[in-house]
Parts: structure tokens; C-alpha cells; sequence
């Protein structure tokens, strides 16, 4: 079982909402992308992430259509705001592991209401209200968290305040483990009791030449440091989580197409050994 964030819509053309970024920032992937995800196996993608909502409300009406059309899951988008707040649980090996997902990073105008299709909006309340109902269903929770204090601050390894909070917040609501990935690089990991935050896997598909578009004098120069990020593999059961590993990559860019391989630099290295080490110390 594959759970990931997916970064923009799954949409043909549609006119993108309008927000204070370059046009190449509003992310849209066409629907033939459903065939390159068959290759992950099943798979559970979260849409809740800043830019969940860059085609606006359509965008959002594609994308589930195409994805009810597909063995594809979804969590973090819905039709309303009961379908966007609804678990999706998978039974694995005879554990039903529920997933969730959440951003407060998009206008109100972008999230789903009673009667509005649209994201997750991440609160205090609709924290505790999706995991009081995730609980009555799953063994094992995993919520995404799509959240930062500035979306345009620069990549940290340590996450900030904000992100702790609502992480923590969602540890003591019942979650079983969180997954964060708004910055753009591999963040450290913290366990909180007992239960593993995972504040921030960065990144696994992207475009290495962005960075290169941007000089340090360009306000977007903070928020196109892209590096890389790590898949976690986990092993759960019914008494909980088992093992954990981490598996760093980048991405790197060769007759024009892009190839995923693992992240050996030092500073990568460095921190997959700290995240160990922690690990190792506290689980």
C-alpha cells in the first residue's frame, strides 16, 4: 500500500484561480497520469496541499471524477465537506489502516463546505471531528499534515512551531503516526508519545532545473530550494508500528527526462543517520 501527497489537480484544461505566483506555479496534471500511477500498485493519494485548489472548483470536480473512474483512493478532497473529512481505510494484511489528510495553506474560498466541493481544511476542530470518526473504523491511523507558519519560508531540517503543533495535536486525538511534506527537503522526525511525526519527506517528483530559474535576488528564491526527500517504508500491525525505514532520493534531469535515484551526499547522509540515531533512542 502506497500513500502519497499529490502536489496540484488531476484536470484537462481549466482557466487556474488567480493568485499572486507565476502561471508556471498553478499545478495541473492531465488524466492520462492515471496510467503511469497504476505502476505504484494500490495507492492513496492526498490532495490536500497549497496547491490542492490552483484550478479552482473545477479542477477539483475533475479530478474526483477522474479518480472515481480509477482504483485510485483519495483523501484530503471531496465533494463536500463530509466527503473531504472522510477517512479512506485500507485493510492490509488484516490491519485496517486509515488515512487522512490536511492543509490550511489555500483561501477559505478553497476549501470544502457543506454544500461546496473542495480541500480539507486543516483546524483544531476538524482535527479532533475526522479522527473521532477514522477511529471507529481504523486500527491504525496516518494523517497528512500539508502545513508550515510561511508557505514561502525557506527549507529548514527542523520543522517550525506551527508544524509541531499540529502534529502533536493530531498525536493526541488518536492519530497514529503523521506525515508532513509542505517544505521542500527531508525534515527531522520526532516521537511523541510514542507515536512517530514525520514532519517532512519533501519531495519525490520534481523538476531540478526550477532552482536555477531563480537568483537569490528573486522574491521566489526561498521557495524553489528543492532537496529531494525520502520514501519511509513502515511495517504496522494490530499492536501498531513495527519498523520504520527511510529511503533518501533526488531527483536528477537527463535527455529531458527525469529520473529518481537515491540521495547519497553527505548532508543527506548526515541526516538519515541523525533521524536513525533518534529513532533508535526513542522508539
Amino acid at each position: 500500500m502506497v500513500f502519497a501527497n499529490f502536489e496540484g489537480i488531476i484536470s484537462g484544461e481549466v482557466q487556474p484561480r488567480s493568485k499572486d505566483l507565476p502561471p508556471q506555479f498553478s499545478l495541473r496534471t492531465d488524466p492520462s497520469v492515471i496510467r503511469f500511477l497504476g505502476n505504484f500498485g494500490p495507492l492513496v493519494l492526498s490532495f490536500a496541499n497549497n496547491h490542492g485548489a490552483d484550478y479552482g472548483e473545477t479542477g477539483i470536480k475533475n479530478a474526483l471524477a477522474v479518480l472515481r473512474e480509477s482504483d485510485i483512493a483519495h483523501t484530503g478532497i471531496g465533494e463536500n465537506l463530509q466527503s473531504a473529512f472522510s477517512p479512506v481505510v485500507k485493510d492490509v494484511s488484516g490491519v485496517r489502516i486509515g488515512f487522512l489528510a490536511f492543509t490550511d495553506l489555500l483561501p477559505e474560498d478553497s476549501y470544502a463546505s457543506e454544500t461546496r466541493p473542495g480541500v480539507a481544511k486543516l483546524s483544531v476542530e476538524n482535527l479532533r471531528t475526522a479522527l473521532v470518526t477514522a477511529k471507529k473504523s481504523s486500527d491504525f491511523i496516518i494523517v497528512s499534515l500539508h502545513t508550515a507558519t510561511d508557505v514561502r519560508k525557506a527549507y529548514s531540517f527542523w520543522p517550525d512551531a506551527h508544524q509541531s503543533e499540529y502534529a502533536r495535536l493530531a498525536i493526541d486525538n488518536g492519530a497514529d503516526m503523521v506525515v508532513g511534506q509542505h517544505p521542500h527537503g527531508l525534515q527531522s522526525v520526532e516521537v511523541y508519545k510514542e507515536k512517530v511525526i514525520l514532519h517532512s519527506l519533501g519531495l519525490f517528483v520534481y523538476d531540478p532545473t526550477v532552482p536555477e530559474r531563480y537568483p537569490v535576488s528573486d522574491p521566489l528564491f526561498s521557495g524553489t530550494r528543492f532537496k529531494g526527500g525520502a520514501v519511509a517504508e513502515a511495517n504496522i500491525c494490530l499492536e501498531g508500528l513495527r519498523n520504520l525505514s527511510l529511503f533518501p532520493s533526488r531527483v536528477i534531469k537527463s535527455d529531458n527526462h527525469l529520473m529518481v535515484v537515491p540521495d547519497d551526499s553527505l548532508a543527506t547522509l548526515l541526516k538519515i543517520s541523525f533521524i536513525r540515531l533518534r529513532l533508535y533512542l526513542l522508539l
